[in-house]
Formats: C-alpha cells, structure tokens, sequence
C-alpha cells in the first residue's frame, strides 16, 4: 500500500509540476475563447492581473513536496534518535 501511496504522489507531483511549467514557460499557447462568452471575461481578468501566474506558482511550488515519497525525511536527523538514544541522558 506504501508502495501505491508513493507512486500516487509521485505523479500528482510530477502532474502539477508539468502544467504549471507549461504555462510559466509558455511552451504551449491557449486556442483563443469565443468573445463574449463568461469563461472568455474570466480568462481575461486573470491574465493582465497576473493572478493566474499566482497560482501556477503556487501550483508548482505544492508539486514540489508531493512529488517525494511519504517516508523521506527533509534533512538527516540525529543517528541516535531513530534507537531512542539521547545524548546527555
């Protein structure tokens, strides 16, 4: 189950990793909408305001830590603390 729980992040990870570069990067552009239409005036708030780059940012900045695995620690840890040893005790 670990093994599935990893492989899920993984990709959830490497998912929100991708589009979010892909529009940051501009690598892909958008087909233009139907003027007029609410998505049309939704997509035109968001861009000159800069808030959809807001939320790429963040969607890559989330990508990053739910890319790793549910077990990996962020920086190593005392050697003794995993046997329940403390130093001074």
């Amino acid at each position: 189950m670990k093994l599935a729980t990893n492989i899920a992040g993984g990709l959830l990870g490497l998912l929100f990793i991708a589009f979010s570069l892909i529009v940051l990067l501009n690598l892909v552009h958008p087909p233009p909408m139907p003027e007029g239409t609410p998505a049309a005036m939704f997509m035109g708030a968001l861009g000159p305001t800069g808030y959809f780059k807001f939320i790429k940012v963040c969607e890559l900045i989330g990508g990053m830590p739910s890319g790793r695995p549910a077990d990996a620690k962020l920086r190593p840890s005392d050697p003794g603390a995993d046997r329940g040893e403390h130093p001074g005790v």
